[in-house]
């Protein structure tokens, strides 16, 4: 099998990180046959610059939409318009490994048609308690540590799969969070989902608490609503979301203590550094949780 890549990544007001995720695009070691579209509906000006200085390149596309678009319809219109039989999807604030395509086509020309990598962070936020703790709350299950394996779903920042397959699994929902997860079930009953640790992109992360702290409440809000929308649990009618929220948090952090723990003692400091942010970014997700819970509409995401 011998393929194209389409790398497929949507972008909004994000010039500053997406500059580094195309410098790290166009580094790419050991391939050649690949193409970047990139999907944006910034109202900003600085990304008309940013894309000015590709407007000759072979390899970067920039696809303009004049109304905001969801990272999901981003996703998409940029598989719309991809030449490639494989589709690799990034976020807009994430640096690839140099050789992170080689190790995405070596993966799927071996007969995984479905997969992605682990998530790091990047060298100048290693010792920045808000980046950990996000690091440790939104990536924990997806740590480059451990031997490849397999999952239900990948996070959408570092996700391939085959261009035909992504279509018959129904593509991303166009909602605003948990879209990576109800693809990945979608996929998952079609073919295995390879989860390959060392094939890294670097995430860089809101520094900045209000940013945090918000992204955590929406977070957690669309979990609940996504969960919702899956199967009624009685935890989350009436007033039980308020008063199961210590449930919640708790059972919220024995999922996530172990897997670090279980990754090694440099992630255990790490973590440790990031505690207090931790505990307050995971107390504003149940937040969210209740929130969404507690919503009356099943199917507004």
């Amino acid at each position: 099998m011998n393929s194209r890549l389409s790398v497929i990544i949507p972008s909004y007001n994000s010039s500053g990180t997406l500059s580094c995720t195309l410098e790290g695009l166009l580094k790419q070691k050991e391939i050649e046959d690949y193409e970047v579209i990139v999907v944006d509906s910034s109202d900003d000006e600085n990304i008309t610059e940013l894309a000015a200085k590709f407007e000759t390149s072979d390899i970067v596309r920039f696809i303009r939409s004049e109304t905001r678009l969801t990272p999901s319809a981003g996703r998409n219109i940029g598989a719309d318009h991809s030449s490639g039989s494989l589709l690799v999807f990034l976020d807009s604030d994430v640096v690839p490994s140099p050789l992170l395509l080689k190790k995405i086509k070596d993966a799927y020309e071996t007969g995984h048609k479905a997969g992605g990598g682990g998530v790091e962070v990047p060298d100048f936020q290693k010792n920045k308690a808000i980046a950990l703790a996000q690091y440790y709350l939104q990536f924990n299950e997806y740590l480059p540590t451990g031997k490849n394996r397999t999952k239900f779903f990948i996070p959408s920042c570092n996700f391939y799969c085959d261009k035909e397959l992504f279509n018959r699994a129904g593509r991303f929902p166009e909602i605003r969070a948990s879209e990576d997860v109800t693809l990945g079930l979608n996929l998952s009953r079609l073919t295995e989902i390879l989860f390959t640790p060392d094939s890294t992109v670097s995430h860089i992360f809101r520094e900045n608490w209000s940013s945090f702290l918000n992204n955590q409440k929406m977070l957690g809000k669309y979990v609940a609503i996504y969960r919702k929308n899956l199967r009624r649990s009685i935890s989350q009618r009436g007033i039980f979301p308020i008063v199961l929220s210590p449930l919640f948090f708790i059972i919220k952090c024995a999922r996530i203590i172990p897997r670090i723990l279980k990754a090694g003692r440099y992630h255990i400091l790490k973590f440790t550094l990031s505690l207090p942010a931790f505990m307050i970014g995971l107390f504003f997700w149940t937040i969210g949780f209740i929130q969404g819970s507690i919503k009356k509409e099943f199917q507004e995401l």
